[in-house]
């Protein structure tokens, strides 16, 4: 494959947003239209709802959730992609305040777990730098092998080559104490202003749940946060949209926090988010389930395994009748 250069964001300058993005409107389902929906307003809404209802301040006692949030949504893609082009394009790292603060903001957004602070701060500042820095240089090394149109041209291969990939930097991540693969999601998603297209999605619950377990069951299933889970299953869906959708300006950044608010949303409307003002109307069906079927891609995988049942089945025999 043709060696791509990333295009790097300069310091301080945000990505192009939402608002700013070209998307085609033909043959794009509804449900991708509600992610877009969800992504460019829900998100900062719910971001700013939650800073409500968090009393902790954070980094010190100087950031609330919604200031911690823009640090981890602006600030850390474009440190992380100061420090690569600092390497003359050959890795980058976190330090270990910034892996504290990371946990921090997960585990604000999402299912607390009490231990996990304390075994992240027992981790050595060296470790954390050599850890991370050997965890993304497996990613960067993969996405530099790869072609522009990389996701209009996507193969089977190819998805068994990311998933590769990205379960080699989970495990690599995983060395660190109090990291697992959802916490190592989180980490490799921040390379998202190096690779904006090709950055992998954070692996968070709302998410996972909106996107592969499906309305009817999202109470009752439990996320085991494994990475295959991850792997096999989670991005199965985003190589879906991606490739469907390869000219739509899409990143699995953007897919993630929609799937995210509108799962959120929807567990916490008659609760904690009972204030916010729903964006989706009456007009609006089924805004907060997500559609298998939507992606073109999926349509074909289906359309193909029917016709191999089709010649797996057994022909019966004519019977020769006889004429009246």
């Amino acid at each position: 494959m043709a060696s791509t250069k990333p295009t790097l964001a300069p310091r301080n300058c945000q990505l192009p947003s939402f608002a700013s993005l070209a998307f085609t409107t033909i043959d794009i389902p509804m449900s991708l239209e509600y992610l877009k929906t969800a992504s460019k307003k829900l998100y900062p809404n719910l971001v700013r709802e939650l800073s409500v209802h968090i009393t902790k301040k954070y980094d010190g006692n100087t950031k609330t959730f919604e200031q911690l949030d823009s640090w981890r949504s602006k600030d850390v893609p474009q440190i992380l992609a100061e420090r690569y082009r600092k390497s003359k394009d050959t890795t980058t790292y976190l330090e270990k305040k910034e892996l504290v603060l990371l946990m921090d903001w997960k585990l604000a957004k999402g299912t607390f777990r009490p231990s996990l602070p304390k075994l992240i701060k027992s981790n050595e500042e060296d470790t954390v730098k050599e850890v991370t820095r050997s965890g993304f240089k497996i990613m960067l090394d993969y996405f530099k092998t790869l072609p522009d149109d990389f996701w209009d041209k996507l193969t089977a291969n190819d998805r068994i080559e990311y998933s590769k990939t990205v379960r080699l930097a989970l495990k690599k991540l995983g060395e660190l104490k109090g990291i697992g693969p959802a916490t190592a999601s989180l980490l490799l998603s921040c390379l998202s202003d190096i690779y904006p297209r090709l950055a992998p999605p954070f692996f968070s619950d709302d998410s996972f749940l909106y996107f592969v377990v499906g309305d009817a069951a999202r109470s009752e299933y439990k996320l085991r946060y494994s990475p295959k889970e991850y792997a096999d299953e989670y991005l199965s869906v985003f190589f879906d949209i991606m490739h469907a959708h390869a000219k739509d300006g899409w990143t699995m950044t953007e897919l993630e926090r929609g799937a995210w608010s509108i799962g959120f949303y929807d567990a916490n409307k008659e609760t904690r988010m009972v204030e916010l003002e729903n964006p989706f109307t009456d007009k609006d069906v089924d805004w907060n389930k997500y559609r298998h079927d939507d992606t073109p891609a999926v349509k074909e995988k289906e359309e193909e395994e029917e016709e191999e049942e089709e010649e797996e089945k057994p022909k019966k025999k004519m019977r020769k009748t006889s004429k009246r």
